[in-house]
């Protein structure tokens, strides 16, 4: 069973200081600590939760956090994804690749901080992700439109009422190693479907889709990310 580490904002800030990481993609709310007492605190913090030991000369940082902040700082790519309905995020997460090295990144929803994970097979960051989404409402695919994102309204010409979007998922995936840099992904969840727009250069295409059409849509992006970065490290 892999170990979870969680941090607040400021622990997570020191961190990144000590690391050189300058942001992390998907968590644009994650920065460096405001002032010296803020990071004294968080050292006092990390300290008290084990994480970091005090030593004769310098503290020592656990071998599981250093890896997993590795891979933020290293990372080749990834796929971040929240979910939000008219009121408030209800979830937020990540997956960052870098090698073999897969991390999952969550913001807890008790504004307890943030969780991390390493997962050690590809198929669990994609079983994560499904488990996430949890519900699949339409039994097949059906293709709604496909066209230039200036050519059409979408709300129009699709007939949608926005009013009845229940829920939403806005996913984003970027891949610093291929041609194409960056995905986007919109699923809206309805009582009684979702529909996803994919958007890809200037084209966009929308789809009722089923589940495993939504889930691929998704991970293959992940796949390839992670594919590629093992390549870029000579592991595959």
């Amino acid at each position: 069973m892999a170990s979870i580490i969680t941090l607040d904002q400021q622990e997570f800030g020191a961190l990144m200081f000590l690391f050189g990481i300058r942001e992390i993609p998907g968590f644009p709310e994650l920065q460096v600590p405001a002032s010296g007492e803020e990071a004294e605190a968080a050292a006092r913090s990390l300290i008290e939760k084990g994480y970091v030991a005090e030593g004769e000369e310098e503290p020592s940082i656990s071998m599981e956090l250093v890896a997993m902040l590795r891979v933020l700082r290293e990372q080749d790519g990834g796929f971040a994804l929240v979910k939000r309905d008219r009121e408030k995020v209800l979830q937020h997460l990540a997956f960052y690749f870098s090698g073999e090295m897969i991390l999952q990144l969550e913001a807890s929803q008790e504004g307890e901080g943030y969780q991390m994970m390493i997962l050690p097979y590809i198929p669990l960051a994609i079983g994560s992700l499904a488990g996430q989404i949890r519900e699949f409402k339409n039994k097949e695919t059906r293709v709604l439109l496909e066209a230039g994102i200036d050519e059409t309204d979408l709300e129009k010409e699709l007939g949608i009422d926005q009013t009845l979007v229940e829920q939403m998922w806005i996913m984003i995936g970027w891949d610093q190693l291929g041609d194409e840099k960056e995905c986007f992904f919109s699923l809206w969840e309805m009582e009684d479907r979702q529909i996803l727009f994919q958007v890809s250069g200037e084209r966009v295409k929308v789809t009722e889709p089923d589940k495993a059409d939504l889930v691929n849509a998704c991970t293959r992006w992940m796949t390839k990310v992670h594919g590629q970065s093992m390549r870029e490290k000579g592991i595959a």
